[in-house]
């Protein structure tokens, strides 16, 4: 996790699964976020690359744990379903 000191935003780095999952299960979740590659020139080459961005300037404080405990859950699915193969939706070919 980066980007704490530099206001409203931090970068959640990816290992085992894509952003792009993780964005779209967090949605299912009624967590808003997006993947850092749709701010960038040219798209992270690998999911090594893959990071979040996560907004926290308009999040009530007491509203914190429900919002990560929904992240948490949303990451579990993404990396299940990155695992399983599913079409991520975005490339037409496997995620992962």
């Amino acid at each position: 996790m980066s980007g704490a000191a530099a206001g409203f935003h931090l970068l959640l780095s990816l290992t085992d699964c894509s952003a792009p999952a993780v964005v779209e299960e967090a949605a299912r979740r009624e967590v808003r976020l997006a993947d850092l590659d749709d701010y960038r020139m040219v798209r992270a080459a690998d999911a090594a690359g893959s990071k979040l961005v996560l907004g926290y300037g308009n999040l009530a404080d007491q509203a914190v744990p429900g919002a990560v405990r929904r992240l948490a859950r949303a990451i579990d699915a993404a990396r299940r379903r990155d695992r399983s193969g599913i079409d991520d939706g975005r490339t037409g070919e496997r995620a992962g």
